[in-house]
């Protein structure tokens, strides 16, 4: 089965992965791919996340870990030490920076609280990573905001609001820091809203996207080109300055190769496509780029 048109074709690849035996999944909130081409799918069955290599064979898990509770997000950063995730966690209302093996180096919030005693986070959803390391936080369910930190984790900025204007929210949702213009911009995917905001690192609104059904998330590969989830069962596909080039999916559709409520996208080394759905989805599927 292939998918996509134009400058981007892909081929379902079936029977993806291979789990171990007894072990499924649940609603897949996020999937996230390292430079040795790992896939890290994180579900809600369990807070450790399953980790495969991009062929499928099933490689291990997290020890049990008992500081997070309900990852919503997950970012992958690279510094002077290394790889790292940015792990955002829904219910404890916290954004944590782990290696990728879980061990927690800092967290921002308090845990278990409705919102952190500064305000920061009420059921916050995703970040996304500046070039100098910087933190832009999506806080989402509780909350119409962005909140931006520092590398170590200090506040610098937060701006939003509810509404429909240019800089307020209605679920900010996917979070992703990508160049557009020779700069780098903050993407934020209000997702009730069906859009996706841009705004300079200041927080300054520059625009919007607009024709998308309930966006949640958005990446980037090495051309500029952007994927889009959208909960409404399709995976939009954009080119650097954000005009549709083609779609996977459609109408909701629970078929192998089709998308009920894609949540989550992540990309390997080759430019295959893994998409992770929640809902009625609850599966991860891979897509093979064979053109483009």
């Amino acid at each position: 089965m292939s998918a996509g048109a134009g400058i981007r074709q892909y081929e379902y690849v079936e029977d993806w992965p291979t789990y171990p035996e007894g072990q499924g999944v649940g609603q897949v909130v996020e999937i996230v791919v390292d430079s040795q081409d790992r896939v890290f799918v994180f579900h809600r069955i369990d807070v450790s996340p399953l980790i495969f290599d991009r062929d499928g064979k099933y490689l291990g898990t997290w020890e049990a870990n008992d500081h997070f509770q309900d990852i919503h997000g997950v970012t992958i950063g690279n510094d002077d030490d290394g790889e790292y995730f940015i792990v955002t966690d829904r219910q404890r209302h916290l954004v944590s920076r782990c290696d990728l093996d879980g061990n927690v180096a800092w967290s921002v919030g308090t845990p278990d609280d409705a919102a952190d005693s500064e305000g920061y986070f009420n059921l916050p959803t995703d970040t996304g990573i500046a070039p100098n390391g910087d933190i832009y936080a999506a806080d989402g369910y509780g909350n119409a905001r962005v909140h931006q930190f520092n590398a170590g984790g200090d506040h610098i900025r937060s701006w939003g609001e509810p509404g429909v204007g240019p800089g307020q929210f209605h679920l900010p949702h996917g979070a992703r820091v990508i160049e557009r213009d020779g700069a780098p911009q903050v993407y934020i995917c209000d997702r009730e809203n069906w859009r996706i905001q841009r705004f300079d690192l200041e927080g300054n609104y520059l625009g919007k996207i607009t024709g998308l059904r309930q966006p949640g998330d958005i990446i980037v590969d090495g051309d500029g080109i952007r994927y889009v989830p959208e909960l409404q069962g399709r995976v939009a596909i954009l080119d650097p300055d954000d005009h549709l080039i083609t779609r996977i999916g459609g109408e909701r559709n629970t078929e192998p190769g089709n998308f009920f409520a894609p949540h989550s996208v992540a990309l390997d080394s080759e430019g295959s496509l893994y998409v992770g759905e929640v809902l009625e989805g609850q599966r991860v599927s891979k897509f093979k780029r064979v053109q483009g």
